[in-house]
């Protein structure tokens, strides 16, 4: 006698079986070269509602990103200028489908993932650092021009800054020794 689970486990993998090999005919006569991934994808998502189990998220959620990676890179349209910037959009939908594996579990499941933010976070910090770096060399180039009018504020800091914090902390020292001298006698 199966059980509800063994069932239903045996329905999804049937199911991927059947989307990959129709997939696959498919590929006999048309070009899906491009749809491989993104199917893949969604066999696993379709695999973890149904099943409620979050393991099902985890290659959905990587394959799903990847294949956003590679539609980004691809699509010359929403692509600025520079390889730069395609590794920078990868690396962020890389980073998506990461944050969609503690989404899903979250939603479908009694088992949130909640170690997938680690992988995401970390991606999308370098993808918005590698989609930076152009903005960044021209901060840092302004930067290696104006420098040297750093320390000369600094040095106006240091003579006018600090002499008034110097005689306004010798102020506060003597209002301080005199309250400390009227306690003292209060308490006697």
């Amino acid at each position: 006698m199966q059980t509800n689970l063994t069932r239903t486990n045996n329905r999804v993998g049937g199911l991927i079986f059947i989307a990959i090999g129709a997939l696959l005919f498919l590929g006999r006569f048309v070009d899906i070269g491009w749809m491989i991934l993104p199917a893949l994808a969604g066999g696993f998502l379709v695999a973890g509602i149904a099943t409620r189990q979050a393991g099902w998220f985890i290659p959905a959620g990587i394959i799903g990103g990847i294949s956003g990676g590679i539609f980004l890179i691809e699509s010359a349209s929403l692509v600025p200028d520079g390889a730069d910037a395609e590794g920078g959009l990868f690396m962020l939908a890389f980073a998506a489908g990461w944050f969609s594996i503690a989404a899903l579990s979250k939603l479908f499941t009694d088992q949130p993932q909640w170690w997938a933010l680690i992988p995401g976070v970390i991606m999308a910090l370098i993808g918005a650092a590698v989609l930076g770096v152009g903005l960044a060399g021209t901060a840092v180039e302004a930067l290696n021009h104006a420098w040297p009018l750093g320390l000369v504020l600094l040095g106006v800091w240091v003579i006018v800054g600090k002499g008034r914090d110097t005689q306004e902390s010798e102020v506060r020292s003597q209002k301080s020794g005199v309250w400390n001298r009227e306690l003292d006698e209060v308490q006697r």
